[in-house]
């Protein structure tokens, strides 16, 4: 599969189409046991809250476009626990059993990659309350 910048334009085009501010493509040919790999648009100042996968392995955030922040929350006590923004061309890597807030803090659009390594089962998805 090759994503190319026309690609990625046609995904913010659909992403300000949609109410949710968020598009994605799928790199992942159909969910495996080993991984699970998106490209996200978000639009500015869109917000994910905090959730956890009851899993082993990790989640990996490569920045395209944008910026992000990530806050981490402690899966038992659900303090915080870091905040890194992201920009363009770093890499963030997390354990997938710490709550994470994604945030799109740029004046402009977000895109991401989101690398998650191991399993999904939509049943392991925990919410931060």
């Amino acid at each position: 599969m090759f994503i190319s910048n026309f690609d990625l334009d046609k995904l913010k085009e659909k992403m300000h189409k949609n109410r949710n501010n968020i598009e994605r493509i799928l790199i992942h040919e159909q969910p495996t046991d080993n991984t699970q790999i998106m490209c996200i648009a978000f639009k500015e100042g869109n917000r994910y809250p905090p959730i956890a996968d009851y899993e082993i392995g990790s989640i990996t955030f490569i920045v395209l476009e944008g910026k992000l922040k990530i806050n981490t929350y402690d899966f038992s006590n659900k303090k915080k626990l870091d905040s890194k923004v992201i920009c363009p061309k770093e890499i963030y890597k997390i354990p997938r059993k710490v709550f994470r807030e994604t945030i799109a803090i740029s004046k402009t659009d977000t895109i991401f990659v989101e690398i998650i390594e191991g399993s999904f089962n939509r049943e392991n998805r925990v919410y931060m309350e």
